[in-house]
């Protein structure tokens, strides 16, 4: 990307980091057949995803507060607006379903939802990356500086295209899963392009404000996570065979090593940023990504 412009540095990186979202919904394509086998366990592998990708995303905000120390009181105001919201959402949704309805579309409900919520964290990336190269379009920092963040942000794509489509796939809603991830992924390249172009020139939120509204989709995934988990702990040998199929530990699995691996990432970087061994003065002189991880 070097010798690009910003922008066009802009439109390739989110074009990359949607692929690793098709990557997960791909992986949830090829284990269809596990899902349509048995529903009720890969609504707990749901849960599991939605709960372990909240945790990751409430982590990532977590570990950045270390540099900047950030009232902690932003992050849990958005977590729990997030939450309410969601609550809210879903009684409204059951109260207009009618009980008896609601319970019977219970799976189309948390499809609708978990579209939603991962909607708006979609546009909340897109204005992260946006963010990120437009202070390259405006000061003299090295274009490849904000690669370290960019990579981190495309290793969370993969579960949250995983997450999206599960639920619809369980379903049996295949294409509506397919449209969902592709509109869900361009409003991640559109609000990254809208954001980039006529959004910041304006208004550019503060770190506080930044972190309120990254934490409002971590507590509704949070909340829908432990929503689905109670409803999938009805039954229990659901249970018992979610640590005896092959393929879904393998899933299971590979998702927390990447989301680890991640978190590893972002924690490396901020210590050393901490520390003063990586600076923002350091990449302005023009370091490239690798000095800037490595100094």
């Amino acid at each position: 990307m070097i010798g690009m412009s910003p922008f066009a540095t802009l439109l390739v990186v989110l074009i990359i980091v949607s692929t690793f979202s098709f990557l997960g919904v791909f992986v949830a394509y090829v284990a269809l057949p596990k899902v349509k086998a048995n529903e009720k366990l890969w609504e707990l592998f749901a849960s599991y995803l939605m709960i372990l990708l909240a945790a990751d995303l409430a982590a990532v905000q977590l570990i950045r507060r270390i540099v900047t120390e950030l009232d902690i009181s932003y992050f849990i105001k958005g977590f729990l607006m997030g939450m309410s919201i969601v609550f809210v959402c879903m009684y409204v949704y059951s109260f207009i379903k009618g009980k008896k309805r609601a319970h019977s579309h219970r799976g189309t409900g948390i499809s609708i939802f978990t579209f939603l919520i991962l909607a708006i964290h979609e546009v909340t990336e897109g204005a992260s990356v946006a963010e990120l190269l437009y202070e390259v379009s405006v000061t003299s920092i090295s274009i490849t500086a904000p690669l370290f963040p960019i990579i981190v942000l495309a290793l969370h794509e993969f579960p949250e295209g995983l997450l999206l489509v599960t639920p619809f796939f369980i379903e049996k809603k295949i294409k509506s899963g397919i449209y969902a991830s592709l509109i869900n992924q361009a409003l991640f390249i559109f609000s990254g392009v809208i954001i980039y172009r006529y959004v910041l020139i304006f208004f550019e939120p503060n770190i506080g404000q930044e972190a309120f509204i990254s934490m409002l989709p971590v507590g509704g995934i949070f909340f829908l996570g432990l929503h689905e988990l109670k409803n999938s702990l009805e039954h229990r040998d659901d249970l018992k065979l979610f640590y005896t199929d092959a393929k879904l530990k393998l899933i299971s699995l590979t998702t927390f090593l990447v989301i680890l691996g991640s978190l590893y990432l972002v924690y490396n970087h901020t210590r050393k940023e901490k520390a003063g061994e990586v600076s923002e003065i350091d990449c302005e002189q023009g370091i490239d990504l690798g000095e800037c991880l490595n100094h």
